[in-house]
C-alpha cells in the first residue's frame, strides 16, 4: 500500500451533541460515497475544537471522533491534536493574574509582559503555575479522553513529536496559543525554542527521509513576530506545515535556500456558537503517496448548513491540487531511504510489517520508462529482475553481502527485451541505477543497493519455481544460515499464490526431515526455526482456523522444545529457539489473562512469614516481616508490560522499551514510575482475587532470592554461566525470563542474577507514589546481562533515581492480600 489518507480539520467549533451527530452524517456519506475512502490513516485537528473551551463542548467532539474511528478503522495513537485560541478556557485565564497594589518598582510594564496596568493605584501581575492551567479542560475533556496522554502543562514541553516508521511520516505539534489570553486574545506570537525541536529529535531516533510535517493552529505567514520558526522548520527537513485558524482554505509555500516548506491551511468544519452569519465550512483529505513521493490534497466545502458537501472551487481555486515532494533525481534516495525503514523500523505492529514488504515489492512493478518498454516487456524485465536476484543470492560467499553482475554479463541478459541493442539495456540499466536506485553500480558491476531488496526479490523467484517445495528444502539442507530468511520469505510469496495448504506441506516436509536427524549441529537447527519463523510471518491466527494448521504449529513447537533438551549446541543458538517458540505461542503465558504466567496463582510463589536476612557483608541483621507475601517467579515481560500500555494508555517516560526484545523478554528501559503505575493496574485487574501488587523491598527481594541460606548466588556460591546471563555469557542482551532454570532461588524464583537488574519500592512501600520534588535515589538489585559477576551477587545493590530509564533495568512484583479495615 502506498496510498495515506490524511483527514485534515480544524476550527471545528463543537456545540452540542446535536452539532456532533449532524457533522458525522454528512462527512461520512462524502468521504464513503463521494471520494470512496473506507479507512483513514491518521487524523490531524489543527484546534478550536469548542468555541468556549467547555466540558459539553468536547463531549460532542469525543462522540464525533470516536465515531469515525470506528466507521473508518482509525488507530487512536494516529490522531494528532495541537490546541487553538478557543481551546484554552478565559475565566481560568482571569484567575491566573492577582491585583498587586502599587506601581511595578523599577520595572517597566510591557503588552507583552506578566505585568498589565489595571489602574493608576494597581497593577495586574500574572501567577505563572495558575496561566498554565487555561489548557486544563482540553487536556480533561478531550485530548486524555482521544489520545490516552496528558497534554503536558510546560510550555517546554508542548512541542510534541509523534512518528510512524510504518508509513515514514512524522508530525511534530506546536501550540501556537502559548501567550493568548483574554487580555491578548488575538496574539498568535509562537514560542518555538530550536533547543525545543532538538530535545524531540533527541529523544526519538529519527530517520532522515521522513516526511516530516508541521502542525499547528495559527497561519504561520500572517501576524507571526517569531520570523524564525519558518527557517528552523526548513532547516530541520520540514516539507510541509498543516494549520487553521483562518476559516478559509489556503495555499502557500517559502523557499529557505534550496529548501521548500508547502503551508496547508484549512477552513472551519464547524460554526462557531458565538457567529451569527453562516459561513462555508471546509475539510481536506490529503491522500500521500510515499512510493511516488508525493500528496494530493482534496478539498472539500458544503455552502448550506444542512447542505452536502461538494469541490471547493471556491476563489477559483481547483478542487484537487498536488504537491511534489521531491525531484525526479531526488527518488532514489528517498525510496532506498524507506528501505532502510524495512531494515530498521522495529517499533511497527507486526501487522504492518507487510506494508514494508510491499513496499520493497512495488520496486519490482514500477512504470517502467515508456520510451524504451512496451508493456507486454514488463513481465519479462521483472522475471528477469527476480532471477538475477536469485542467481547473486546463489553465488554470494558472505550471507550478509550482496551479490555482484558484470555490466557486460546484465547488459546480454537485457538486451532481448530491447531488440537485442546492448545500448537499449545500458540506458534501462542506468535508469534502474539512477532514477529507482534498484541497482548500484561500481567498477563495471551491478549489484542490488540493499541485501534486504535481494533477498526479498530472489525469494519472489523461487516461489515462482515450479520444483518450489523440493528447491527451497534443498536450499536450506544445504546452506541453512545463507536461505533461512529466503526460505520464509518464499513461503509468503507462495502462500498469497498457491494458498497455505501448499506451505503447510512444505513446512511438514522440512519437520519430518528434521525428525529424522539426532545427530544436530548449529546448522541444521535453523531448520526448525525457520520452519517456526515462517509460521509466524504467514499468521499463527490465520494456520489455527485449521486442522492442518493446528497439526503443523503443535509440531514445530514439539521440535523446538525437542531442542531445548538437547545439550551442546551455542548459547546464542538456545536463545534464538526460546524466541521462535515465543513467535508461534509460549504456553507458559496466557495471552487472554495480560499475558501472566499459565501457572498456579498466576506464577507467584509463597515466601515464608518470618525469618532473618543474612546480609554477608555486615553479619547477621534481624528482619521481622510486616505481612505474608508472595512475589513473581518471573520478571514482568515485555507481553505483560504491553498489555498495560494498551489498556491503561499509561505514558512511559521511555518509548525504548518497545524496541528491545521479543514479549518473553524482561520488560526493561522501565523507570521506577512506570513499574508502580504497572502495579497499581494490576491491582485493579486483580481486586476481585482479594489481591494487591506492589514493588518489593529489598529485604524481600533478597529473602525470596535465597539470601538467607548463606549463598553469594541463587543457586549457591560459585558462579555458572549455564545458570545466569551476564557479561561472560555472551548473549549481548536479554533473554526469555525463565531461560535459566537451573538458577533458581531455593523458592523457585528465577532470574534474580543477572538479564535485569529489579527496582525495589522505598522504605514506606505502602505509599507506592513519587514526589516530583523528592529526588530520593532507588534501590536496584539482582545485576543484568552486561554486568560483571560481583553485581550479580545477592549482597549487591546499587540505587538509581526514579525515572531512570535504561536496557539492562526492569522489575518484578510481589503480592498480598487486600488488608480490610
Amino acid at each position: 500500500m502506498s496510498l495515506i489518507n490524511i483527514l485534515h480539520l480544524s476550527d471545528m467549533h463543537f456545540g452540542d451533541m446535536n452539532d456532533a451527530a449532524q457533522y458525522i452524517v454528512q462527512l461520512r456519506l462524502d468521504l464513503k460515497q463521494n471520494l470512496q475512502i473506507d479507512t483513514l490513516h491518521y487524523l490531524v485537528i489543527t484546534g478550536d475544537i469548542g468555541t468556549y473551551s467547555i466540558k459539553g463542548e468536547y463531549d460532542a467532539a469525543c462522540f464525533f471522533v470516536n465515531c469515525l474511528t470506528d466507521e473508518f478503522n482509525l488507530l487512536k495513537h494516529r490522531i494528532i491534536v495541537v490546541p487553538g485560541n478557543h481551546d484554552l478556557n478565559w475565566d481560568i485565564a482571569k484567575n491566573a493574574y492577582d491585583f498587586i497594589w502599587g506601581p511595578p518598582k523599577g520595572l517597566k510594564i510591557l503588552k507583552s509582559d506578566i505585568r498589565i496596568r489595571s489602574c493608576s493605584f494597581g497593577f495586574l501581575q500574572r501567577n505563572e503555575e495558575n496561566y498554565k492551567k487555561r489548557f486544563d479542560n482540553f487536556n480533561k475533556y478531550f485530548f486524555e479522553k482521544i489520545t490516552g496522554e496528558v497534554y503536558p502543562k510546560d510550555p517546554e514541553e508542548q512541542t510534541i513529536l509523534h512518528q510512524f516508521p510504518e508509513h515514514g511520516i512524522l508530525f511534530l505539534c506546536i501550540n501556537s496559543s502559548l501567550e493568548v489570553d483574554h487580555h491578548k486574545p488575538h496574539r498568535n506570537r509562537i514560542i518555538l525554542r530550536e533547543g525545543s525541536i532538538f530535545n524531540s529529535f533527541h529523544q526519538h531516533q529519527i530517520n532522515s527521509f521522513f516526511l516530516k510535517i508541521g502542525v499547528m493552529h495559527h497561519d504561520p505567514t500572517k501576524k507571526i513576530k517569531d520570523e524564525g520558526l519558518i527557517d528552523t522548520l526548513c532547516g530541520h527537513g520540514f516539507r510541509v506545515l498543516m494549520h487553521g485558524h483562518r476559516h478559509e482554505t489556503t495555499r502557500g509555500s517559502y523557499r529557505c535556500g534550496d529548501k521548500v516548506l508547502e503551508f496547508i491551511g484549512v477552513g472551519a468544519f464547524g460554526k462557531p456558537t458565538n457567529l451569527k452569519r453562516y459561513q462555508p465550512l471546509q475539510y481536506q483529505i490529503l491522500q500521500y503517496d510515499n512510493f511516488k513521493k508525493k500528496i494530493k490534497i482534496f478539498k472539500r466545502i458544503k455552502t448550506k448548513i444542512y447542505g452536502v458537501w461538494g469541490d471547493d472551487t471556491s476563489k477559483g481555486g481547483k478542487s484537487v491540487e498536488e504537491i511534489i515532494l521531491c525531484a525526479p533525481d531526488d527518488y532514489k534516495r528517498l525510496r532506498w531511504g524507506e528501505i532502510q525503514n524495512f531494515k530498521d523500523a522495529k517499533k511497527i505492529a507486526k501487522q504492518e510489517v507487510r506494508l514494508l514488504y510491499d513496499r520493497v515489492s512495488e520496486i519490482s512493478q514500477l512504470k517502467w520508462p515508456k520510451k524504451l518498454i512496451t508493456e507486454i516487456e514488463i513481465e519479462s524485465i521483472n522475471k528477469k529482475l527476480i532471477a538475477i536476484a536469485f542467481q547473486m543470492q546463489e553465488d554470494v560467499a558472505d550471507r550478509n553481502e550482496t551479490g555482484k553482475i558484470t555490466e557486460k554479463s546484465a547488459w546480454e541478459y537485457f538486451s532481448s527485451d530491447f531488440n537485442d541493442s546492448l545500448g537499449n539495456a545500458k540506458i534501462f540499466l542506468d535508469y534502474l541505477v539512477n532514477q529507482e536506485g534498484i541497482l548500484t553500480w561500481t567498477e563495471g558491476y551491478y549489484s542490488f543497493s540493499s541485501l534486504e531488496v535481494q533477498q526479498f526479490l530472489a525469494a519472489n523467484h523461487l516461489a515462482n519455481m515450479i520444483d518450489y517445495p523440493s528447491k527451497s528444502l534443498q536450499l536450506i539442507k544445504g546452506d541453512s544460515d545463507k536461505w533461512q530468511q529466503i526460505y520464509t520469505l518464499s513461503a509468503i510469496h507462495a502462500s498469497m499464490k498457491k494458498g497455505l495448504e501448499y506451505i503447510i506441506t512444505s513446512i511438514n516436509t522440512l519437520c519430518s526431515m528434521f525428525e529424522k536427524l539426532t545427530d544436530l549441529d548449529d546448522k541444521q537447527l535453523n531448520y526448525i526455526i525457520a520452519a517456526g519463523k515462517t509460521l509466524f510471518e504467514i499468521g499463527i491466527d490465520k494456520l489455527e482456523r485449521s486442522e492442518n494448521g493446528k497439526t503443523i504449529i503443535g509440531k514445530v513447537k514439539t521440535e523446538l522444545k525437542r531442542c531445548l533438551d538437547i545439550k551442546g549446541f551455542d548459547l546464542l543458538k538456545y536463545l534464538e529457539i526460546e524466541d521462535t517458540l515465543y513467535m508461534i505461542n509460549d504456553s507458559r503465558f496466557d495471552p487472554t489473562n495480560w499475558y501472566l504466567p499459565s501457572e498456579t496463582n498466576w506464577g507467584y510463589v509463597e515466601v515464608p512469614l518470618h525469618g532473618s536476612l543474612k546480609n554477608i557483608d555486615t553479619g547477621l541483621q534481624q528482619v521481622d516481616y510486616v505481612s505474608n507475601f508472595a512475589i513473581s517467579k518471573y520478571p514482568v515481560t515485555k507481553a505483560q508490560f504491553k498489555a498495560f500500555i494498551d489498556e491503561s494508555g499509561h505514558k512511559t517516560e521511555s518509548d525504548k522499551w518497545q524496541d528491545y526484545g521479543q514479549g518473553s523478554h524482561p520488560v526493561v528501559f522501565v523507570s521506577w514510575c512506570d513499574a508502580v503505575e504497572y502495579s497499581k493496574w494490576l491491582t485493579k485487574k486483580m481486586h476481585a482475587f482479594g489481591w494487591t501488587f506492589r514493588l518489593p523491598s529489598e529485604v524481600e527481594w533478597k529473602k525470596a532470592a535465597g539470601v538467607d541460606f548463606n549463598r553469594l548466588y541463587p543457586w549457591g556460591d560459585s558462579i555458572d554461566k549455564s545458570k545466569l546471563n551476564f557479561k561472560d555469557t555472551g548473549f549481548e542482551g536479554t533473554c526469555p525470563v525463565g531461560y535459566f532454570t537451573g538458577g533458581a532461588s531455593p523458592y523457585g524464583c528465577l532470574d534474580m542474577a543477572g538479564n535485569a537488574f529489579e527496582w525495589m519500592i522505598d522504605t514506606d512501600y505502602r505509599k507506592n507514589t513519587f514526589d516530583e520534588e523528592n529526588t530520593r535515589y532507588q534501590i536496584i538489585c539482582g545485576g543484568a546481562w552486561d554486568t560483571e559477576q560481583d553485581e550479580c551477587k545477592l549482597n549487591y545493590s546499587t540505587e538509581a533515581e526514579p525515572k531512570t530509564t535504561e536496557n539492562n533495568i526492569g522489575f518484578r512484583l510481589v503480592r498480598e492480600k487486600i488488608k480490610i479495615i
